[in-house]
């Protein structure tokens, strides 16, 4: 009983987890790992240097419009002015 308990809220916990950080259809592309204690993993290779830096990495990576978790939003970056 007691394992059965478990595996509904652990089915319970991966459905909230998904349906809380899911991609919404026409964001950009951009690095994706929302969990707040691995979220720093896509950044890792950017040890060292400054945001501007960090950016300008993830702009040759993704293209002058990518998205990005800052803190607990989901925003989107846009690195040239003529998009405006």
């Amino acid at each position: 009983m007691v394992l059965v308990l478990l595996s509904v809220l652990f089915v319970l916990a991966v459905v909230h987890l998904y349906l809380r950080f899911r991609v919404p259809k026409g964001l950009p592309p951009g690095p994706f790992l929302p969990l707040p204690i691995l979220r720093r993993l896509p950044f890792s290779g950017y040890f060292g240097l400054t945001p501007l830096e960090a950016f300008d990495e993830l702009r040759k990576k993704h293209g002058d419009l990518f998205s990005v978790h800052l803190g607990h939003k989901r925003v989107v970056m846009m690195c040239d002015y003529k998009q405006v």
